[in-house]
């Protein structure tokens, strides 16, 4: 994979991390779990940066 294309797929699954992260912090927040939803939105970028790699290397297996 070029790493033009790898910097273009990370940041896109960044950014759905964070998206995804944010939803589930608000979320939280207005129940009453969390005092900071944006920690959640850390977490779903770390968790996207993360997968996107491995499930690259999964699918360039088959």
């Amino acid at each position: 994979m070029e790493w033009m294309t790898f910097l273009g797929r990370l940041t896109g699954w960044a950014l759905g991390g964070a998206v995804l992260g944010l939803v589930v912090g608000l979320v939280l927040l207005a129940m009453g779990v969390v005092d900071n939803p944006f920690w959640c939105v850390s977490i779903g970028i770390g968790v996207a940066a993360v997968a996107m790699p491995l499930q690259q290397g999964v699918s360039r297996g088959r």
